[in-house]
């Protein structure tokens, strides 16, 4: 593998699940079918995270991205020979967060922020060259032969969020529409009420169909009871409208449902958090 391949780790969640580790911490998940597989999300494009997924599977595959934030949808110009899938709210967004310098911006107050390290010197950027879309959908199936995966949209960190029930294993990626620390201050997310009735709307969809969840960033993974904590955190904020914490993440002020560590991020024990601009509609 290239140098360029080499800035990313692997784990091995089961057999048939990788978990594939970018320069921030930003997690992409490829999944071996007994027919084909499935990359779900691409990172931040910097490096090669293509050396990775084809060291890892020589079967087919088609790539879904969870959103358009450009630590999921960053590198998805080395596949363009690929059929991509992204909820067509997230269309826009992705388009320009998957610019040079906006993946740039992403790295720098990411590995300043989370990690306290400097930017590595001579990183290489992939070239952006404007992928174009398959809709992903709500309730759209992909059969990779023994392994199926089913969609549903959360909506809330962005329009077009998406979570991925992997049936077979009992998992259910959230990725960041459900984690310890869901943003909803960034362009495009929801009020905490709006979030709420989504939320509520959304468990009884996936309700007893897993055992975990799964995440693309720190922690990795979460109980299977993390969604109806998250749900009474969104509750409890709505109902005393008074945030514990708030942050300045560069430019943007946030609001935080409940005090957190500065070096972990999460609140201590791990539990949900909301970082927010909007309580009510």
């Amino acid at each position: 593998m290239s140098k360029e391949g080499s800035l990313y780790k692997v784990e091995q969640v089961n057999d048939h699940l990788f978990r594939i580790i970018g320069l921030t911490n930003e997690f992409a998940y490829l999944l071996i079918g007994g027919q084909q597989a499935l990359l779900i999300d691409t990172c931040c494009g910097v490096g090669n995270i293509r050396e990775v997924v084809d060291s890892l599977t020589n079967l087919p595959y088609e790539v879904v991205l969870t959103h358009g934030h450009v630590d999921h949808a960053g590198g998805a110009s080395l596949f363009m020979d690929k059929k991509l899938y992204l909820n067509k709210l997230d269309w826009k967004m992705a388009k320009t967060q998957m610019k040079r310098w906006m993946r740039d911006f992403y790295v720098t107050c990411s590995l300043k922020f989370a990690n306290a390290q400097k930017k590595p010197a001579n990183l290489t950027y992939i070239q952006n060259k404007n992928p174009l879309f398959n809709e992903l959908q709500e309730g759209q199936e992909f059969d990779l032969g023994g392994l199926h995966v089913k969609a549903f949209h959360l909506r809330g960190h962005t329009p077009g969020i998406m979570t991925l029930l992997i049936e077979e294993d009992r998992l259910l990626l959230t990725g960041d529409a459900c984690n310890p620390s869901v943003f909803l201050f960034l362009p495009g997310s929801s009020s905490v009420e709006q979030y709420r009735n989504n939320l509520k709307a959304y468990i009884p969809k996936v309700e007893g169909k897993f055992d975990k969840i799964l995440l693309s960033h720190l922690p990795k993974e979460c109980s299977a009871s993390f969604l109806v904590e998250m749900l009474v955190l969104c509750d409890e904020l709505l109902a005393s409208k008074k945030n514990e914490d708030s942050f300045n993440m560069g430019p943007l002020k946030t609001k935080v449902a409940k005090k957190f560590s500065r070096t972990t991020g999460f609140t201590e024990p791990v539990g949900p958090n909301i970082f927010y601009r909007k309580l009510e509609n």
